[in-house]
């Protein structure tokens, strides 16, 4: 029988989950999904959700970076994209355009 890619892929996720749940550091684990999920997806790029618009509060750059310095022990800065955790659609725009500049400010200072 002929191994299709999807066959290869579901394979390649059925491993993955067997692995997760053998898992005992939270650490580990995330760790083996990311890997999971780019090599499934093929992706040269990871998303990372680093503001939270779930909350008023402007995020300062080092709050930020807090949050993306895990990431870095794991992908290169090139791969990276800074986003939200979700979209703005129910937060005021003074809000969301704060945050996004800390966005900014913080991508630059990385």
């Amino acid at each position: 029988m002929e191994r299709t890619l999807t066959h290869v892929r579901l394979r390649a996720l059925f491993e993955a989950g067997m692995a997760l749940t053998s898992e005992l550091s939270l650490d580990a684990v995330l760790r083996r999904l990311i890997e999971a999920a780019a090599e499934l997806t093929e992706a040269r790029h990871a998303a990372l959700g680093v503001i939270d618009q779930r909350s008023d509060e402007i995020e300062t750059t080092d709050v930020i970076r807090a949050r993306v310095e895990p990431a870095l022990e794991h992908f290169p800065r090139e791969r990276l994209i800074l986003t939200s955790e979700c979209g703005f659609g129910h937060v005021p725009l003074e809000i969301t355009r704060a945050k996004l500049n800390a966005l900014v400010q913080a991508c630059r200072e990385l």
